[in-house]
């Protein structure tokens, strides 16, 4: 019982300190590994509320797509070709202000705004 609950905690602390961020460039970086893996679920613990819906709606659409089975064998191939990308070589951070940074990666066609909301940095939509 006491492993068990010493498990839990453990647990607890490593999810609580994987969800936050300490800079802009993780926060880039870790977008730019989720895209390359089509994990839209994943991006959306970086957006702030409004883009996290959008993210949901562009969740469904992969969704639609994958049931088609050609469709489904094009997002792979797709897919396949980014799994090499290096994320911290191909990701651009320009600073906008101090609060405000553009994000973009030609090589997995990523560009999106950071912002920092209490103290932590959220992808927005503009």
């Amino acid at each position: 019982m006491k492993l068990w609950l010493v498990a839990t905690g453990l647990a607890s602390v490593l999810v609580f300190t994987g969800c936050s961020s300490t800079s802009a460039e993780d926060v880039a970086y870790s977008m730019c590994e989720l895209a390359k893996k089509g994990d839209v679920k994943g991006m959306k613990q970086y957006a702030e509320p409004e883009f996290a819906e959008a993210l949901d709606a562009l969740d469904q659409m992969f969704q639609n797509v994958l049931k088609n089975e050609a469709a489904k064998k094009e997002f792979e191939k797709n897919m396949a070709l980014l799994k090499d990308v290096n994320c911290k070589e191909t990701t651009v951070i320009t600073d906008i202000s101090d609060t405000k940074k553009q994000v973009a990666n030609v090589k997995t066609s990523q560009v999106f705004f950071l912002l920092l909301i209490d103290g932590a940095w959220k992808v927005v939509g503009q």
